[in-house]
This record gives structure tokens, C-alpha cells and sequence, in this order.
């Protein structure tokens, strides 16, 4: 495919730009996208994508900026790499890196994941109130029932199934 720039040479950058839901497809050639500035060289990173780009004004206050005391890295050598230097930069960049977090992950708090083997049923969420409720009764003989099938059907997936529906016909 001709450069869409000088339609003299072949295309070897293609550039795809939706903007209010146009779609726009733009080719270029390797000189026509180092004119308008894509500085193919080393292509933007996440980060840069994220934060958007630098101007010129972003590079002298870069040059100025605060560094980890550990490592030494610049909040600039972050958005290049998308990498910290050491456990010091998440403690000197946090406020940097509460949006990066939230914009990725969509919160700055880690929840982790619990497996499926160790989620409880809405059937044991039930036994389990149920078990609250016992011994706030002093029914001592009904809650240990309870312990024991929600103990059993907490064991096995195929015991689960068996057990939560025989706590749900005896209450």
C-alpha cells in the first residue's frame, strides 16, 4: 500500500484513530511517521498511553523531578519502562501509582481471589447463620447438627449438594 503522507513510498505503519465513533485508518511510511512525530524508534509505552505523552514542558520538569532514595529512579524512567526499581519506588511514587492502579485494575486495594473449592454455597452461608443462631439460643444439641453437616458439606463437592438440601427440609 502507497504512503498516505507522500504516496510515493510503501507503508509501513498503520495507524487506526477512533474519534467520536469515526474510525479512521491512516498509512504511513517510515519517514512520513518520523515528520509527524510517532518517533517510531522506541514506541510508547502503557504507561505513556495511560498518562498520555510528554511535551516539552513535562521534559524540564522531569529533569527537576523527585527520585527513589534507594534506586535513584525518575518518575520518567517509570512511564518509559513501566517498571519500578525497587520496593522503595511503590512508597515514593504512591500518588503516581494509585490512578495507574485504578485506571488498570479498577481499585488500589488487592482483594485476592478465593478458589471455588473454598466458596461457601448460599445453602452453607444459610447453615452457617444458622449455626450463629443456635448457639446464641444455647440450643447446643442443634448446633452441633449443624457444625457437623456444614463440616461435611464444606468436605466434598458431591457431599455439598446432598447435605445443604437435607439442612434445607429439616428447618
Amino acid at each position: 500500500m502507497q504512503c498516505d503522507g507522500c504516496d510515493k513510498r510503501e507503508a509501513t505503519v498503520y495507524l487506526t484513530q477512533v474519534i467520536s465513533g469515526q474510525v479512521q485508518k491512516i498509512q504511513l511510511c517510515h519517514e512520513c511517521a518520523e515528520q509527524s512525530g510517532l518517533g517510531l524508534a522506541s514506541g510508547p509505552s502503557l504507561t505513556e498511553a495511560l498518562y498520555g505523552t510528554s511535551s516539552e514542558e513535562e521534559l524540564r520538569k522531569d529533569a527537576m523531578e523527585k527520585s527513589c532514595p534507594k534506586c535513584h529512579l525518575r518518575r520518567s524512567d517509570f512511564r518509559k519502562t513501566s517498571r519500578l526499581g525497587c520496593p522503595a519506588c511503590y512508597t515514593m511514587f504512591a500518588t503516581e501509582l494509585e490512578g495507574l492502579f485504578k485506571s488498570i485494575h479498577k481499585s488500589t486495594k488487592h482483594e485476592g481471589k478465593i478458589p471455588a473449592s473454598r466458596q461457601m454455597t448460599s445453602q452453607e452461608t444459610m447453615m452457617q447463620q444458622r449455626l450463629q443462631h443456635a448457639i446464641s439460643k444455647q440450643d447446643f444439641e442443634e448446633a452441633a447438627k449443624l457444625r457437623d453437616l456444614l463440616a461435611a458439606a464444606q468436605s466434598t463437592p458431591g457431599k455439598r449438594r446432598k447435605n445443604a438440601r437435607s439442612v434445607q427440609h429439616e428447618g
